[in-house]
Formats: C-alpha cells, sequence, structure tokens
C-alpha cells in the first residue's frame, strides 16, 4: 500500500451531488498509466473507485470550523 496524501480544491461553483473518487498510478518518466490486474475494489481500466464524496453548499458554520473556530 502506497500513503499518498492530496487536498481538493473545488470550483466554488460546483454542483452540489454524489462523486466517484477515482485514483490510478503512473510512471513518472513516461507518464504511461498502470493497468488494475487485481483488486477486490471495483476495477475500471486503469483507475480504481474508492470511495464516493458529497459536495455541498458551504455554510459561515464550515468556514469558522475550517479557520479553528467550533461552535
Amino acid at each position: 500500500m502506497v500513503r499518498d496524501e492530496h487536498e481538493l480544491l473545488l470550483p466554488v461553483d460546483m454542483p452540489e451531488g454524489q462523486y466517484e473518487l477515482r485514483v490510478g498510478m503512473y510512471i513518472l518518466e513516461t507518464m504511461e498509466r498502470l493497468m488494475v490486474v487485481e483488486s477486490e475494489q471495483e476495477v475500471e481500466g486503469d483507475m480504481i473507485v474508492v470511495g464516493t464524496v458529497r459536495v455541498r453548499q458551504s455554510t459561515s458554520r464550515d468556514d469558522d470550523c475550517r479557520k479553528g473556530r467550533h461552535a
């Protein structure tokens, strides 16, 4: 297992809804995508679905929490 953390920056006007979170790997030197050969996760060519995220409108309370102020 390779742990690789990333922050997702979403457009302000992104529609609310459920979105699949997919990941894939590639060879850095050639940028060739690696194929998923065997997995217990849902396989989709050269990537796997690792989960679903829900996007919703930000509220002032969400903004406070991001700034470290908890209500």
